[in-house]
């Protein structure tokens, strides 16, 4: 996949979010102002909800390739973009920062791409690639 040709070699910061040892693991590493977020299960499916508390107050796009076992494509790899607001309440929790459900296959993984986004328009695109231009508040 041409999008990890630039996924960088050195990081300035790593942290752990969240697992269980033998059953999953989800770690976030910062290059400059994006983040990279890496999901990994063992071998049962599961829900993860990634925390987004880790990240500085702002927009975001977030790019998320995950596993899909119906795509017609030799990876089986899905992609979507979505944007998300960090220092606002959560429209799911009523709380700051929030999370981001993904579903692991079994033995799979997700990636994420977050960087930072200054006002105006934004595209989000589904996993076939489907866009819908919208302005952010």
């Amino acid at each position: 996949m041409r999008e990890f040709r630039t996924l960088p070699t050195s990081w300035d910061e790593t942290r752990i979010l969240d697992g269980r040892p033998g059953e999953y693991v989800i770690t976030a590493r910062r290059k400059g102002s994006d983040w990279y977020v890496a999901a990994m299960t063992g071998d049962e499916a599961r829900t993860v909800s990634i925390p987004t508390d880790f990240l500085p107050k702002g927009k975001y796009e977030v790019e998320i390739y995950n596993d899909d076992p119906f795509l017609e494509t030799q990876t089986k790899v899905g992609r979507a973009t979505r944007t998300i607001k960090i220092g606002s309440p959560s429209r799911r929790r009523g709380q700051e920062g929030g999370s981001i459900e993904l579903n692991l296959q079994p033995s799979g993984g997700a990636a994420l791409h977050l960087k930072p986004l200054s006002d105006g328009i934004i595209i989000d695109k589904d996993f076939r690639g489907d866009a819908l231009m919208k302005k952010m508040d």
